[in-house]
């Protein structure tokens, strides 16, 4: 009773698109970038943060170093090595080792999470300003990286029709989920910021 009659609206929706505007877009990722630089910017400057990728630096050498038969190489070989923000791991070791945050949440594997949800938990674990400086930055690169990464590229790839707009196909998927919902990909449609 609920599905079928859908089916004749859904399969409108993903025939015809949802209009977007090229010059809105182009502005949409312009700001967006704009705000990631910034937001690095805080990141990377961040005492914490150089102190972290010293660490990492060191933990690289050590790693490599041990490899090696005869022949060692130096810390400043490793200039190159700093803390990636996307990268779980890494992450890691700098909220709950560096800045020693509490543990609150696990990922499904056990490991500590540090999900964008996690870092706003986090937010009332700390008084500390540098902390707090760092933890905004990584909620705004997240959020920003998510968009940047998942939306615009989808958005530019949308069809021009000749009529001024481009337009972006989806897929619509009736009873796509566990629990027989709607759901939505290439791109999900459902979850546009």
């Amino acid at each position: 009773t609920m599905m079928l009659p859908s089916l004749k609206t859904i399969l409108q929706m993903e025939l015809i698109g949802m209009p977007m505007d090229t010059e809105m877009i182009a502005k949409a990722r312009a700001e967006l970038e704009t705000k990631e630089a910034a937001f690095l910017q805080v990141f990377k400057s961040s005492p914490t943060v150089q102190e972290y990728n010293l660490v990492l630096r060191e933990q690289t050498m050590v790693k490599t170093n041990a490899k090696l038969k005869k022949k060692v190489h130096p810390l400043e070989a490793f200039d190159d090595v700093v803390l990636n923000p996307g990268s779980g791991q890494q992450l890691q070791g700098l909220l709950y080792e560096q800045m020693a945050l509490p543990v609150i949440d696990y990922t499904d594997t056990g490991l500590p999470a540090t999900g964008a949800d996690t870092l706003e938990k986090l937010m009332n674990r700390t008084k500390d300003a540098q902390y707090l400086e760092i933890l905004e930055a990584l909620i705004g690169l997240s959020k920003v990286s998510k968009i940047l990464n998942s939306f615009i590229p989808a958005f530019e790839k949308a069809i021009d029709k000749g009529d001024g707009a481009v337009w972006l196909h989806g897929n619509f998927n009736i009873g796509g989920t566990v629990s027989g919902r709607l759901s939505s990909n290439s791109p999900n449609l459902q979850n546009i910021p």
